[in-house]
């Protein structure tokens, strides 16, 4: 029976421990907090707390994690053989919020233990543990987190467990336009929403509900330096007792050292920490009752920050989007390059040969942009080209045949000569086209002839030229030539053509200076409506700078950005392509949209191509 009564009356240590500090005999010893950061501040942080101890003091601050963390730490209370001990995980995740896992230890070694005969039995020990699973997510700006809490407490053989406990906490960060005030962050937690109760042997006790507001401000004295002045004040009500204020400070030098002190209840608390790399050292020194506690904390820090971790990602799956897109592309093309062989070899087993050609370049032409295999493709296009180039070049003959025996017949010779020479061309073994060319020299060789043809052809060329028919001209000059090269009017003939000739080139280029030049209006005048904007353009004026976009215009575009990869993703061209256009005209060279864009437009040539629309494509 002794035993039972002295496992009452160490359990209910905390009580006595609270009664202390004026709070009625009702809190845990839990309610002294954990982080020595946290402890030296007074508690006065609860806005800006660390996410390792958010669990007591604001859950709402896991949210803002960015990396792996795990902090520690181990004190005496008061006396020998009395400690209190908390560790704490932070996981943050990429896209589910951040999960984090606390517990604190308070323990008490050397009691000695005795029977109804006051006989000493050795000695137990007493533990009580604190478990804490708590979530932070981010909602728009606002911080939200929700922690559970269950309650172990041993003594000897005797075990309680405590039903659980529920907190709740909204935090939000505040940016200002004020160089000395840069922000400031407002917190409100909702502890043991549902009260935590246990039974000790006899009795059952519960935890109090309490509610705690803070806010912290981010002092910069000046901008010589880095360093920052952090002020924090936070006021507490517990039920059925009086509201607790409390008040703290921390000055940082850069990003290594601080210092810091605090007022809890009345009590003041000093402390100070260092950090290296990934590692965190802080002290606090606190006043209590019963007397002053040291803490001493090590928090360490892996990985990238989440930040960081995001962006990577992003970037992966922009290298990993953009390769499916060439990987559908490609094999779209290939699916493609098939068909248009399949219908060039058929083209080429019916003799339609003009076909052939085409449905075989294109093909070829798609082989080369997917790195397929050439080579058969190549053979194929090649051998319908040749059937193609042969019968166009029978074509060709028989009507420079056709033309140069017409020309014969109504005796004029130059026009047989330069179509026999042509037919030739096409066929250089034709005999049809060599007897021509005899019939021809025979009958120049009449120098009277000769002339009179000569003079005659040089008028001709005259209406030629005054007509402008610069190509029947050409042929009937070079004819000339041919007959008759020596003669000084055959020699003033083909420079007439060829100062004509030149004439008509300059005044072509003229033309389209005047016609570049009327398109451009002058850099004095506005433009009109309907000019090319690299035409309105002042290249003298600089090229003015994208506006940053806003939050809800970001949010727009990043959105609208997921929604076209997914469409594509499902297949919908269409829809991918529309909304990447959207993307375009909200934020011009927003990630990889023009290039995304491009590809897209290539899928439809495809399609097109494949439709025989080959002008559309």
């Amino acid at each position: 029976m002794m035993l039972r009564r002295l496992l009452f009356i160490l359990c209910l240590w905390s009580a006595q421990t609270a009664r202390a500090q004026n709070s009625g005999g009702t809190e845990s010893v839990f309610s002294l907090g954990a982080g020595s950061r946290e402890l030296s501040l007074g508690g006065a942080n609860m806005a800006q707390t660390a996410p390792t101890t958010a669990y007591f003091w604001n859950v709402a601050r896991l949210a803002t994690a960015e990396r792996l963390s795990m902090s520690a730490f181990h004190s005496r209370l008061f006396e020998p053989g009395i400690t209190y001990s908390f560790a704490g995980l932070v996981l943050p995740t990429l896209d589910y919020g951040t999960f984090g896992f606390g517990i604190v230890r308070h323990g008490v070694s050397g009691i000695d233990k005795r029977d109804a005969g006051n006989l000493s039995l050795g000695e137990i020990h007493l533990s009580q543990l604190r478990m804490y699973i708590a979530y932070g997510r981010q909602f728009s700006n606002l911080d939200f987190g929700i922690s559970a809490s269950v309650d172990y407490q041993s003594l000897d053989t005797y075990r309680a467990t405590s039903s659980p406990g529920l907190n709740l906490a909204l935090s939000r960060r505040f940016e200002l336009s004020s160089e000395k005030f840069p922000s400031l962050t407002l917190a409100i937690q909702g502890s043991n929403l549902i009260k935590p109760g246990v039974r000790l042997v006899d009795e059952t006790y519960s935890y109090p509900r309490s509610v705690t507001a803070g806010v912290t401000i981010n002092v910069l004295p000046s901008r010589s330096i880095f360093h920052r002045l952090q002020v924090s004040t936070s006021l507490q009500k517990t039920d059925d007792l009086p509201g607790r204020v409390r008040v703290g400070l921390e000055y940082s030098a850069g990003a290594a050292g601080h210092v810091r002190s605090g007022l809890n209840g009345g009590r003041p608390s000093i402390g100070a920490g260092v950090s290296f790399r990934s590692y965190s050292f802080d002290y606090a020194m606190i006043d209590r009752e019963l007397g002053s506690i040291h803490m001493f904390t090590l928090t360490s820090h892996f990985g990238l920050p989440t930040a960081e971790r995001r962006e990577i990602r992003a970037e992966q799956r922009e290298r990993d989007f953009r390769n499916l897109m060439r990987d559908r592309f490609q094999e779209k093309n290939r699916a493609l390059m098939e068909s248009l062989v399949e219908e060039g070899e058929s083209y080429l087993a019916t003799e339609q040969y003009a076909e052939a050609t085409s449905s075989l370049q294109g093909a070829l032409l798609i082989a080369r942009s997917t790195q397929s295999d050439t080579v058969m493709v190549a053979e194929l296009a090649r051998t319908a080209r040749n059937f193609l180039e042969a019968r166009n070049r029978s074509v060709r003959y028989t009507a420079n045949i056709d033309s140069a025996e017409a020309a014969m017949d109504r005796r004029d010779l130059l026009a047989a000569r330069y179509f026999a020479n042509l037919a030739l061309e096409d066929d250089i073994l034709s005999t049809r086209a060599s007897d021509i060319l005899k019939q021809v020299d025979v009958a120049l060789s009449k120098t009277s002839m000769a002339r009179q043809l000569v003079s005659d052809q040089v008028r001709k060329l005259d209406s030629l030229l005054a007509q402008g028919r610069f190509a029947e001209a050409e042929a009937l000059v070079n004819s000339l030539v041919d007959i008759a090269p020596d003669d000084d009017k055959v020699r003033l003939a083909a420079m007439q053509f060829e100062f004509k000739r030149w004439q008509k080139a300059m005044q072509t280029e003229e033309q389209r200076r005047t016609a570049v030049a009327a398109s451009v209006p002058d850099s004095t005048s506005a433009a009109g409506e309907g000019t090319p904007v690299d035409l309105r353009s002042d290249q003298s004026t600089p090229v003015k700078v994208a506006e940053p976009l806003s939050p809800a215009m970001k949010k727009e575009v990043d959105a609208s950005y997921a929604s076209a990869r997914h469409a594509f993703e499902a297949g919908d061209l269409q829809q991918a392509i529309t909304t990447w256009e959207k993307v375009e005209r909200l934020a011009p060279d927003y990630l990889s949209t023009r290039q995304f864009l491009i590809r897209a437009y290539k899928f439809v040539g495809v399609e097109l191509y494949a439709k025989k629309r080959r002008d559309d494509a």
